[in-house]
């Protein structure tokens, strides 16, 4: 969770510092022009960055606050552990000799087991449960609802690799209203006018304004894993912890992915990838090179600033089709965008093994999401790039909520987890250009 607030914290100062620059420059275009006064829409575009950095101030200061709670949390937690092992360390020891810990590979008894059977009463099984805290009172102990089990046990597990949710991490977080299913968010579709009044005392221009409404549904997401009593009772790590875990980031991946190509059926959200009125930028090459793709790719840059009247914030795309930038070379095996800033003559710079934002192309930050699609085009082997304003686009979602439900007649343990969200790019699908076709096929290295 606080990584995740860094992470957002992080984006809404690159959004703010962007949107300054963007006000900045439009006043030293007046001031080099020796204007004492701006334009009309020169003033209408000054407020409406004023208007986008006052909203990211707020969020700021929101994800701030909370940022600062956790981190308060985790000094106190810090500090307690610090005091108790002072305390342990004060202490004399007791030396009983070579005596081994209670739970331990060769042991007859396994601390799950224990668990179980001190629910029905056993009582040497709470008195080894007593004796193991004793010895572990120095850990953590947060992994078994205050047992802490015994180290070796989760040397050697190996947890699924998952693909995160970096898409989501960049758009805007709003709150998810408690209740209610569907957010309904108004647009204006058709505007006011000005024009020039021809002569005194004649009519000026008048056009209505009318919006329509854009429903965003919420969704629910959930996952469940049914594991029987024996597994818990036989089993060498912390089974629930694991796959609890292990939903949740799967919760991540499903709901990312929802977000970047989800078709509004079936309970998946309408993504930015399916939203009507988007761009295209079709790239089509049999034969792709990574010079031929940046003209591509500073097109669909410029659709979305003509079509938008707002500068794109974000590109992403698949870590393969990063990988394949980044091995771009020139004639003389210079390569084309730069490991570290400050290369010459290249198209931007990054990182080749990072994940989340990995450098820049045409001055916008670059993501990587794994959760993009690669199976696009007729021969399903395409992906797609994504250039957008991030800022226009909104998240609302709720804490994951966990359930635990015994089934007696059958001795298993169902462990569930869900959470609800809503998601939209439809408010500003202009924001949004794509970059589809033959030329993003499998890449070749």
């Amino acid at each position: 969770m606080l990584e995740r607030l860094r992470a957002r914290l992080r984006a809404l100062i690159e959004q703010r510092t962007e949107l300054l620059s963007q006000r900045q420059a439009i006043i030293d275009l007046a001031d080099s022009e020796e204007r004492s006064e701006l334009t009309e829409t020169e003033t209408t575009e000054v407020r409406q960055i004023t208007d986008q950095v006052r909203d990211l101030d707020s969020e700021v200061s929101e994800v701030t606050e909370r940022i600062a709670e956790l981190e308060a949390e985790a000094e106190a937690t810090e500090r307690a552990e610090r005091a108790a092992a002072q305390f342990q360390a004060d202490t004399p020891p007791v030396r009983v000799g070579d005596e081994a810990r209670t739970y331990r590979p060769d042991a007859e008894h396994s601390l799950f087991g224990d668990m179980l059977a001190s629910r029905n009463g056993d009582i040497g099984a709470q008195e080894r449960l007593a004796r193991h805290q004793q010895e572990t009172r120095a850990i953590g102990t947060s992994a078994v609802a205050g047992l802490v089990p015994p180290a070796y046990l989760l040397d050697e597990f190996a947890e699924l690799a998952r693909a995160g949710r970096v898409f989501l991490n960049v758009q805007r977080s709003i709150p998810l209203p408690a209740v209610g299913n569907t957010l309904e968010i108004s647009r204006l579709t058709t505007g006011t006018s000005v024009a020039a009044q021809a002569s005194e005392n004649t009519s000026v221009s008048e056009t209505n304004a009318d919006d329509t409404t854009l429903s965003v549904p919420v969704r629910t997401f959930a996952g469940r894993q049914t594991v029987s009593v024996q597994a818990l009772d036989r089993s060498a790590v912390a089974v629930d912890q694991l796959i609890m875990g292990d939903l949740a980031a799967d919760y991540a991946v499903q709901v990312d992915s929802s977000a970047l190509n989800g078709d509004g059926s079936s309970g998946a959200h309408t993504g930015i990838l399916q939203t009507s009125g988007i761009t295209t930028v079709s790239y089509t090459d049999t034969t792709p090179t990574v010079a031929e793709f940046m003209p591509k790719l500073a097109d669909a840059i410029q659709g979305v600033n003509s079509a938008r009247y707002m500068p794109a914030d974000s590109i992403f795309m698949h870590p393969r089709r990063w990988g394949w930038l980044i091995s771009g070379v020139d004639s003389s095996n210079r390569p084309l965008i730069a490991v570290e800033a400050g290369g010459q003559n290249v198209f931007g710079s990054g990182d080749a093994a990072a994940v989340g934002r990995v450098g820049s192309l045409l001055g916008l930050p670059v993501y990587v999401d794994a959760n993009i699609p690669t199976n696009l085009g007729t021969g399903t082997n395409e992906d797609a790039v994504i250039v957008t304003r991030s800022a226009d686009h909104i998240i609302a979602e709720s804490d994951l909520m966990e359930l635990r439900i015994d089934e007696v007649t059958s001795l298993g343990v169902t462990m569930a987890l869900y959470g609800y969200s809503a998601y939209s790019a439809g408010r500003y699908p202009a924001s949004t250009a794509q970059i589809t076709g033959t030329g993003l096929v499998t890449p070749t290295f």
